[in-house]
């Protein structure tokens, strides 16, 4: 963290903003010697008394730049000693709050439209609390550095330190040559995440759960003690921290230090997200051009870095939008589309979603070590399941066919979002469905809609009910076509067969266990007869 250059020697809303720009923050005037920031944010609303805060953050929150009264809540910030008073602009002239901002020597800030208040909040906390526990080791640390951010930790703590996210996924580790490591720090680096070993899900849970520093003795000669420690900022949990307890043992006074380092860490990591942010809005531009077909998948590959022959999935999302107490259903959106990024990148890194007209669209890689089957379809599914428990947002998803590359990306686009209008359209209590499990809605949809017969979608059973028949010498299309013919009276296509009755239930009942054929639903039912009709007069 660089050092603070406000009076007093605290951080200023000068400081603020560098470290939160372009993203969450922007001045709108700022004091030629501003106020020290010294205390936490204070949520206000205009029209009530401003309360005494020297030092704080006044967060104008549900205001507006034009909204009367605004004027004087800005002047009695200033009057009370406020560092820093907050606003969005909401599309409002700011001329005149800045007038009377720098009438009151008060600095102001303006956040974007889109920007959580409470991430605002956040920031702030954890500028203010790593400001206060700011060593000179951790002031020399580059914003975002955070490999020379382990190296300075492991040096105030005493042993080998590793960042890593909730999960055991390494951010950065240090390496000074006074502290061994064992094998399985060693693993984690050359792997960048922890190898899974018995207890260590329990030990992870009780670090996440924990707001001091844990200790965990080993009973294993070869392998180090370890010290570890939450990373928060307002609650939320962003990383841990993990030292080693070996060679050399930790310093007196570890627990207190790794307290301090984990202020400043949250800092870093506030950081480094903003960052990804940013990075994350340009693919998710690129790659909505992309879906669109305006732009080509060689150029996207390069933009988006995912290399063209990548096998890829669509899926198309979406979102009904659920009542926030201080977000507009944009921002509930927005946040809804970053915690869908968060989730798609924990699938594959180069997963992203981003937004198109009133859906959300997920571009997911193939795994090449997994068949895709159900395993994206159970990922959609705990995707869905999570947001709902966490937001109040449902998610409906479809799920589109697997592409060789980016080229056929917007084909599989097209599909997944017939997939979630079938879905849509379904009137049931179904959230998730794959372009296979609706092909027959989709057919009939398209029929509706353009008079069109499309037989040639993906995940169609019967063309595996033919392969099989003709590479294994069976008639189960034959008894599709006689049973459906019938209506379902197995004694009256048994007859057109020639065969048992029996014969004709087994063939039926066994023909949709191999091929996943719910000849429950009338629309399997209407579409199966459709084509074994149309291939019986071809």
């Amino acid at each position: 963290m660089q050092s603070p250059r406000g009076s007093g020697g605290g951080i200023t809303a000068a400081d603020l903003v560098a470290i939160a720009a372009p993203l969450q923050l922007y001045p709108g005037w700022l004091p030629a010697e501003p106020r020290p920031i010294t205390g936490d944010c204070v949520i206000h609303d205009v029209g009530d008394p401003v309360p005494d805060h020297p030092g704080g953050v006044l967060l104008l929150v549900g205001a507006r730049p034009s909204d009367e009264g605004i004027g004087d809540t800005i002047a009695q910030a200033g009057g009370h000693g406020y560092a820093c008073v907050v606003v969005k602009a909401r599309t409002d002239d700011l001329r005149a709050v800045i007038a009377i901002a720098e009438a009151a020597g008060v600095a102001l800030m303006v956040a974007p439209d889109e920007t959580s208040w409470r991430d605002l909040d956040k920031l702030v906390s954890a500028v203010v609390d790593a400001q206060s526990t700011a060593t000179p080791a951790y002031a020399e640390v580059r914003p975002g550095d955070l490999f020379a951010l382990a190296n300075a930790i492991a040096y105030s703590v005493g042993g080998a330190t590793s960042i890593e996210d909730h999960n055991g996924r390494m951010f950065a580790y240090s390496n000074l040559p006074h502290q061994k490591i064992d094998e399985i720090r060693l693993h984690s680096i050359t792997e960048r995440q922890t190898p899974v070993r018995e207890g260590d899900a329990e030990n992870y849970l009780r670090v996440r759960n924990s707001e001091k520093p844990l200790h965990f003795q080993s009973d294993n000669p070869i392998h180090a003690s370890r010290l570890a420690m939450s990373v928060r900022a307002g609650g939320e949990l962003l990383g841990m921290i993990w030292v080693l307890d070996w060679d050399p043992p930790l310093r007196k006074g570890a627990v207190q230090a790794l307290e301090d380092a984990a202020t400043v860490t949250a800092l870093h990591l506030l950081q480094i997200r903003q960052q990804e942010n940013g990075r994350r809005w340009n693919r998710g531009e690129v790659l909505a051009q992309l879906l669109a077909g305006r732009i080509g998948p060689a150029a996207a590959a390069a933009l988006v870095g995912l290399p063209a022959a990548t096998p890829t999935t669509v899926l198309a999302i979406s979102a009904e939008s659920a009542e926030y107490a201080d977000e507009t259903p944009e921002l509930g959106l927005a946040r809804t589309i970053n915690m869908i990024n968060l989730y798609c990148e924990a699938w594959h890194p180069r997963a992203l979603a981003t937004a198109m007209d009133d859906r959300i669209y997920a571009v997911m890689p193939a795994h090449r070590s997994t068949p895709r089957g159900r395993t994206l379809l159970r990922f959609a599914r705990e995707v869905s399941d999570t947001v709902r428990r966490t937001t109040g947002v449902t998610l409906r998803i479809g799920i589109g066919p697997t592409t060789d590359d980016l080229e056929g990306l917007a084909d599989s686009r097209r599909l997944a979002d017939m997939t979630l209008t079938a879905l849509l359209n379904s009137g049931g209590e179904e959230l998730v469905a794959s372009i296979e499990a609706m092909r027959s809605r989709v057919v009939l949809d398209e029929l509706a809609a353009g008079g069109t017969l499309n037989l040639a979608l993906p995940g169609d059973p019967l063309e595996a009910i033919r392969e099989h028949d003709r590479d294994r010498n069976t008639t189960y299309a034959e008894s599709l076509l006689a049973y459906l013919d019938a209506f379902g009276d197995t004694s009256r296509g048994a007859k057109t067969l020639n065969i048992h009755e029996n014969t004709l239930r087994y063939r039926i009942r066994r023909l949709q266990e191999l091929f996943d054929l719910d000849l429950d639903d009338p629309d399997v039912r209407l579409v199966a007869w459709l084509q074994l009709r149309l291939a019986d007069r071809s």
